[in-house]
């Protein structure tokens, strides 16, 4: 039961987050919001790369990097994900002609998930990272295909929900550990 709470409170609070960042990004970075009048799911080849990337980013940014850091830097898992996430905000770097903003506001997107996937793994001195880093995967696939169809107000309303069942889900795996 416990891994299917931390799978739930990841995924349900990372989502949430990553769409509260989408619909305030345009205004923090003037970057035109994206149009989801003209995007036809069925047709448009971009969202099944996103579906792809979404798992691969995750698994190289949240597992792999942070995991060699902590085993060649000597650190633990939150400074080596913050380096990880540096790294991931500058790989953006060139799709967005080295804007510092974008890069900085893509960091800052990858800080807050290994934040939410640490939050749900730690269980006393071990980390686990089972559910959560599941939970965060499926999240960012999901993330990357509704931002081509939703507007901000349905992204808004469904943030505001998917935040509050992942703090449900903190809630239920906090009587765990009493």
């Amino acid at each position: 039961m416990r891994y299917w709470t931390r799978f739930a409170g990841t995924f349900f609070t990372v989502l949430g987050a990553l769409l509260l960042l989408n619909i305030t990004a345009p205004a923090v970075l003037s970057v035109p919001p994206d149009n989801a009048e003209s995007f036809n799911l069925f047709v448009d080849p971009v969202w099944y790369f996103n579906l792809l990337v979404g798992p691969g980013e995750e698994l190289m940014f949240r597992l792999v990097l942070p995991l060699g850091f902590m085993r060649i830097l000597g650190v633990g898992f939150l400074p080596a994900s913050i380096i990880s996430n540096v790294i991931f905000g500058l790989l953006h770097g060139p799709r967005s002609n080295w804007d510092a903003g974008v890069m900085g506001f893509t960091a800052s997107a990858g800080v807050i998930i290994s934040l939410t996937v640490y939050f749900f793994s730690k269980q006393g001195e071990i980390l686990d990272l089972r559910g959560s880093l599941l939970g965060a995967t499926l999240a960012h696939a999901l993330y990357d295909l509704l931002i081509f169809v939703l507007t901000d107000d349905a992204k808004i309303i469904l943030a505001i929900t998917f935040l509050a069942l992942g703090f449900m889900s903190w809630r239920r795996l906090r009587f765990y550990h009493a």
